[in-house]
């Protein structure tokens, strides 16, 4: 077992002694990432998908008018 100054974890100090200077010194310097290719942005396909999305919006919301004209009528009919 290794001696280690006090107020210093054993766990660490061994690890660190396990590492090479080598892995020590580049740890620290982070490597420049490298991003991930991906395919061009346009403007045409950000217009399409925000016309998509509203799409799909629309649609929900007609789907819960007619939901909701069904129940008012159900209602009307058990009132009458």
């Amino acid at each position: 077992l290794l001696q280690t100054p006090p107020g210093h974890s054993s766990r660490m100090s061994r690890f660190e002694l396990s590492l090479p200077m080598e892995t020590k010194r580049s740890a620290s310097v982070p490597a420049s990432p490298i991003p991930p290719i991906k395919p061009k942005r346009t403007f045409a396909h950000d217009i399409l998908m925000a016309e998509r999305a509203a799409e799909q919006r629309e649609k929900k919301e007609r789907l819960r008018m007619e939901e909701e004209e069904k129940r008012m009528k159900e209602i009307e009919d058990v009132i009458n």
